[in-house]
């Protein structure tokens, strides 16, 4: 239970609340005076205990969302998640979430007035309900974080509706459209990362992130651990997201030859450039050693596409395109999963939900030939 006391200074009273400690071990106090009469403060004191030990104290109700919001990502968002994270938070905050809260006051901020400002968002804006609903995201857990530090009791966010997220089918291409691609590709630089995510389903931060010495060709597998990012437009290899995206995942003969083919290759660019060669170990790189940009592969993709008239599709939609292979082919949901890095099967299966009716007839015919093939 918190405690206080009262004393007097001059001709006023005053009263001073324990507030327990912070994260160094300090007590913590905070002080309250300019009282007429003791039993003027003896009121107040017993008013704040009361919130304090409801657990409806608030620490500064004067800071403004932007305050707030500026402290949480610089104290936590900072060296709690990935440098692309940040960025993105960052983003948010300072693009949607300043500009129509900033001067509120983080006690005075209503569920009602963030009900309206999505459902406004949503009617006069281009922006998708999947960007409010990540605004709303990013929204909560700072708001949870203002319950924590004592800035607010309550998270308004935890009543508030944010709109439904509309059904997307993952786009991916045709396979006479694949082998377009493919052909297409064959002998330039972007080939072989094309070719790795449509065999495989890495992601570009994967694929970039890739080097020899995760590749156990005899064995035929690939040993996803890192990823490649942009931070501060330099290049920084990261360890995966989470603990199932690092993941084993095997390949089809022709990837093997593939990267048989290509690391002869870099091995004969290396010999010829001397220590001109950078040797960075990475699979996917130009023919001095450093490594591909990521806006690199997302921008000479698009040109691809744009040239050779197929379904219009991103870099990432190839390991949509290798999941739906996969899931018509009659792959388990489960390895597909596994493959993917996806941390739980039913993401999968809520991606890919665009396969299932075709796995529903085959589930069907299959049923049909096992139990009434000879009935007459």
């Amino acid at each position: 239970m918190a405690g206080g006391h009262i004393r007097k200074r001059g001709d006023k009273w005053c009263f001073v609340v324990d507030l327990g400690y912070d994260e160094n071990n300090k007590r913590k106090q905070k002080w309250y005076s300019g009282f007429k009469t003791k039993k003027e403060a003896q009121g107040k004191l017993t008013e704040i205990l009361q919130t304090i030990n409801t657990g409806q104290f608030v620490e500064n109700t004067n800071a403004t969302l932007n305050d707030f919001l500026f402290r949480w990502l610089n104290d936590y968002v900072s060296i709690n998640v990935s440098h692309n994270t940040f960025e993105s938070y960052k983003y948010v905050i300072c693009n949607h979430l300043i500009p129509a809260f900033g001067k509120t006051k983080v006690i005075n901020l209503k569920a009602t007035t963030i009900q309206r400002f999505y459902s406004d968002t949503v009617k006069n804006t281009n922006l998708s309900t999947t960007t409010v609903l990540y605004i709303h995201k990013v929204l909560k857990q700072a708001l949870n974080h203002a319950v924590k530090w004592r800035l607010i009791h309550f998270n308004p966010c935890a009543s508030v509706d944010p709109p439904r997220k509309s059904k997307q089918e993952a786009n991916y291409l045709q396979e006479d459209e694949l082998f377009t691609l493919l052909d297409h590709c064959c002998g330039k630089p972007i080939h072989i990362p094309v070719f790795l995510a449509t065999t495989t389903g890495m992601r570009r931060g994967e694929i970039l992130g890739l080097r020899w010495k995760d590749i156990a060709l005899d064995e035929g597998m690939i040993y996803v651990s890192n990823n490649l990012q942009l931070v501060n437009k330099g290049l920084e290899l990261t360890s995966t997201k989470t603990d199932k995206s690092k993941r084993p995942i095997k390949m089809n003969e022709t990837t093997i030859v593939y990267l048989k083919r290509h690391r002869i290759m870099q091995a004969k660019n290396k010999l010829m450039l001397g220590e001109e060669y950078n040797d960075m170990d990475f699979v996917c790189c130009w023919d001095h050693g450093v490594p591909f940009r990521p806006d690199y592969i997302t921008q000479t993709f698009g040109r691809i596409i744009e040239k050779i008239k197929i379904t219009k599709i991103s870099f990432h939609d190839l390991r949509h395109t290798h999941a739906t292979l996969l899931l018509k082919e009659g792959i388990h949901p489960k390895i597909v999963s596994e493959r993917l890095g996806h941390s739980k099967v039913s993401i999968t299966l809520d991606t890919y939900s665009h396969v299932i009716p075709d796995m529903q007839t085959e589930a069907a015919e299959k049923i049909e030939e096992r139990l009434f093939k000879n009935v007459t």
